[in-house]
């Protein structure tokens, strides 16, 4: 047993983390190349970068700074939540406030020499990890990006409302932004005093509604939580994770703890609010994928799960981009047209004739940006 304890973190270690391919897209991913017009527009999605060094740009800003530095006004970056780990922005009179305006301040930094536009989506983390100060440190959050950014226009949805936001991209696109978190989140939150849509119903209705305007339309749905993951959140754990379960809040700690593994995964399984085996958040699921599965070819994009992600469902496609300083496992699976366990980040770009390509980033061992894959949606 101790052997065996010793053998596998030798074996994983060693490897680092690998792209994982469907049957259908190992290989031939390399042979597309993407159209030679230029995009009509380009979204860069970065999620869950809300622990940088805030010493110095690491490598992972960096490649995506160099990304932007090329693109034109027709684009955006969208951070897409747990923008502040662990617990979101303190309120100016406690401790650490300073240390926690770095993080937003590295991730701000990216943008320096972007033409485009940036917008900050909230998720689990920025509002307290999901505890009794959520609602207060969200609004702080967005209040403190948009005084640094001085734009009123940055963070969405707005007043910590649950959305839907719809935001016109160009003449054919459309993103729509919710606020996941308001609804799995279980303290204070702003209802329809504060918000036009600030009740369960209310929210799905004009979901519905937005849906229905922008038919015909490229549209873009961000937020932070996934509909569809084959990461921890979505409820799926490697074999590993029963023996080293301590990997799955650090990557390096190959300590054997067999049981507590085991005890672990299997709390995970039993409902955990931010997974999607958890009741609440399973309700919003089959709810916005019902809505989606309608319109053919939208686009789900999320963070939440530290990974890279392309899961194809229903005419729907599903986008994971939450490896923005973290980094978590990915289950291979038939579905999973493309996973990562590393960090790096996505990019769409919508194309004359409404021709949309999806790409995934990550900066090889000599700082430059490598395509992990690409795929034509």
């Amino acid at each position: 047993m101790l052997l065996g304890a010793g053998i596998l973190p030798a074996l994983f270690s060693c490897a680092g983390p690998r792209p994982i391919y469907n049957h259908s897209t190992d290989g031939s991913w390399q042979q597309l190349s993407l159209p030679q017009a230029r995009p009509e527009y380009t979204i860069f999605a970065l999620g869950d970068a809300g622990d940088p060094d805030t010493l110095r740009m690491d490598s992972n800003f960096g490649t995506l700074r160099h990304r932007l530095a090329a693109a034109g006004s027709n684009s955006m970056l969208i951070f897409l939540g747990d923008n502040i780990y662990p617990a979101g922005l303190p309120h100016p009179s406690e401790g650490r406030r300073k240390e926690f305006e770095a993080h937003l301040d590295a991730q701000i930094a990216i943008a320096d020499s972007f033409a485009g536009r940036t917008i900050f989506v909230p998720g689990n983390h920025d509002w307290d990890e999901g505890h009794v100060n959520g609602y207060i440190r969200a609004r702080e959050e967005e209040k403190y990006i948009e005084e640094k950014m001085q734009n009123a226009s940055v963070f969405y949805p707005e007043d910590a409302c649950p959305g839907p936001q719809e935001i016109p991209l160009d003449s054919g696109i459309t993103m729509i932004i919710l606020n996941t978190q308001w609804w799995l989140h279980p303290y204070a939150k702003p209802d329809t005093g504060i918000c036009p849509y600030g009740s369960d119903n209310l929210f799905l209705n004009e979901f519905e509604n937005l849906m229905r305007k922008n038919a015909g339309k490229k549209v873009i749905v961000a937020a932070h939580h996934p509909m569809e993951s084959q990461g921890p959140h979505g409820g799926k754990f490697p074999v590993t994770a029963h023996f080293f379960p301590l990997r799955e809040f650090n990557r390096k700690l190959w300590i054997p703890l067999p049981v507590l593994g085991s005890i672990y995964v299997l709390f995970r399984k039993s409902g955990y609010i931010q997974d999607l085996t958890n009741k609440r958040y399973k309700q919003l699921q089959q709810r916005l994928e019902s809505v989606m599965e309608q319109y053919p070819n939208t686009i789900y994009l999320n963070g939440h799960d530290h990974s890279l992600q392309y899961i194809p469902k229903n005419g729907v496609h599903y986008v994971t981009s939450g490896a923005g300083t973290e980094s978590s496992h990915v289950v291979k699976h038939k579905r999973l047209h493309f996973g990562y366990p590393g960090r790096g980040h996505a990019e769409i770009n919508i194309y004359p004739g409404n021709e949309v390509w999806l790409e995934f980033y990550r900066t090889d061992k000599s700082g430059k940006a490598e395509v992990l894959f690409r795929s034509k949606l």
